[in-house]
């Protein structure tokens, strides 16, 4: 399973990620695109809790899904630690029962991604809608299928300093164009000095999608599309050269 030990460095590794800027996005679409009042979200893939925590501050009322317990887990100690009361579920959101509906829906940093084959992507996009109140926002983001097969991925290595030691990861990319996926092959090492304290080795499967499979799939089941962006940048029209977008649709 991903995000397992790996979750123990995932904040060092997203340190510099601008939650704050990326809520103050999805308030943005909030003003724009809804007349209803937001008060319920539903955090899907909610990760180590980086938005929930966030826009339970800012004063709605969050519950967050993820696959994964170890990030679960910091989440609900970050809660605990600002005294939020967030729902934290262990779940797969391509088999969603919350029992509940809320105002909006989130799923942050390609979360939806992780939906490689059509059967998932459907039963995911089926779950969200089921837990949203009638007009209720969907808002996710992903990988734009043209940026990538024209940027196409390249290898990267990460290195952080911290006072736990140094932490590496490399990450090598495989490009699947038949299937539109990504595979990537994380490998972690944790170092104090010259000492090896850890090392992960992960496979992230990551789908791209492109406008009209995007708009196919959200209309087929009960979503209607009103606008799909360059990632943080509401008002420009997608490029070929965007590789992250944000789509916005409403259940109908």
């Amino acid at each position: 399973m991903v995000f397992n030990r790996y979750s123990n460095y995932y904040d060092s590794f997203y340190a510099e990620k601008d939650y704050a800027a990326e809520c103050d996005f999805v308030e943005l679409i909030f003003d724009k695109f809804t007349d209803q009042s937001i008060k319920g979200i539903l955090d899907l893939g909610c990760g180590t809790g980086g938005h929930t925590v966030l826009l339970a501050q800012r004063g709605y009322q969050l519950s967050g899904v993820d696959l994964s317990e170890s990030m679960l887990s910091i989440a609900r100690s970050k809660a605990k630690e600002l005294s939020l009361t967030i729902d934290y579920h262990l779940q797969d959101m391509r088999q969603l029962h919350l029992e509940q509906t809320f105002d909006a829906a989130v799923s942050m940093f390609a979360v939806m991604g992780y939906q490689t084959s059509n059967y998932d992507l459907e039963q995911a996009i089926q779950g969200v809608r089921q837990h949203l109140s009638p007009g209720g926002l969907f808002i996710f983001d992903g990988w734009f299928g043209p940026a990538v097969l024209s940027e196409r991925p390249v290898e990267r290595t990460k290195i952080i300093e911290t006072d736990a030691g140094r932490i590496i990861r490399h990450a090598r990319p495989e490009l699947d164009v038949v299937n539109h996926v990504v595979k990537v092959f994380y490998n972690v090492l944790h170092l104090q000095g010259h000492t090896l304290i850890d090392e992960i080795d992960e496979v992230h499967t990551m789908r791209f999608f492109f406008y009209q499979e995007i708009e196919y799939f959200l209309e087929k089941n009960g979503f209607e599309l009103l606008k799909i962006s360059p990632f943080m940048e509401l008002d420009r029209a997608i490029a070929v050269d965007d590789w992250n977008m944000t789509v916005i649709c409403r259940r109908v």
